[in-house]
């Protein structure tokens, strides 16, 4: 691996999520031994990149901006997908060194799982037909369309990095059931019940009872606490 920084495109809603994603920053500043940087994937900010898409068939405000990070990466190098519902718990230095086999280019718990991925970048420009990101923009397919293309370049990432919920069984049809929670081994807890969620975005939709797994909720709030002491003390060194 290369000394380039580790690059984490983080797929966010930019409004409701906020508390997320600043827990998810934190939670990376906290154990990366390496440096990195964040790019977050929303309508929202500035960025014309992420404007523009035809969304009809979309099931988040997110879905198909993670299929443009190669391009973005400019087909070179590594770089980490991550939906902003998560938290990182050990050095992330790790994922990013993890063995791609040569014929495969991309890393997720189960080939129809997007939710975390290592990408190769370069070897995207291999899959056939593989679009670029003015034709992802105008194009109505789903996410589906997308993971169908990239299976057989699909690699299984080690359970470790990535921690359903503490390892509770979701009710929403489209999860998937990971190994519990292990504080010596755990390394990624993704928050993925929607009404689980513990900074509880969307009060309009869901009723949120307290999540199933108090451990999982403890360290999400961990996290955001960090990472508003962090702002706090970076006012204060600034005034």
């Amino acid at each position: 691996m290369s000394n380039e920084a580790l690059r984490f495109y983080i797929a966010t809603d930019g409004t409701a999520m906020q508390k997320a994603e600043m827990a998810l920053v934190y939670s990376i500043q906290k154990v990366c031994s390496v440096p990195f940087s964040v790019h977050f994937m929303d309508k929202h900010r500035p960025n014309p990149l992420w404007h523009g898409w035809n969304d009809k068939k979309w099931y988040t405000p997110f879905s198909n901006f993670r299929f443009a990070i190669p391009e973005v990466n400019g087909f070179q190098g590594r770089a980490v997908y991550m939906d902003v519902d998560q938290i990182i718990l050990k050095d992330p230095k790790e994922l990013f060194e993890l063995e791609i086999p040569e014929d495969k280019a991309w890393l997720a718990l189960d080939p129809s799982r997007t939710d975390v991925m290592l990408m190769d970048c370069a070897k995207f420009k291999n899959i056939a037909n593989w679009p670029s990101i003015e034709e992802q923009k105008q194009s109505d397919n789903h996410i589906g369309h997308y993971v169908q293309k990239m299976k057989d370049c699909w690699s299984p990432l080690p359970k470790r990095w990535c921690c359903n919920d503490g390892g509770i069984a979701s009710n929403q049809g489209n999860k998937i059931e990971t190994d519990p929670y292990d504080p010596e081994t755990t390394c990624l807890m993704h928050y993925t019940q929607m009404d689980w969620q513990p900074w509880k975005p969307y009060p309009e939709k869901f009723n949120y009872p307290p999540h199933p797994h108090a451990r999982a909720e403890s360290l999400w709030w961990q996290m955001y606490a960090g990472a508003l002491e962090s702002k706090i003390n970076f006012i204060k060194n600034n005034l």
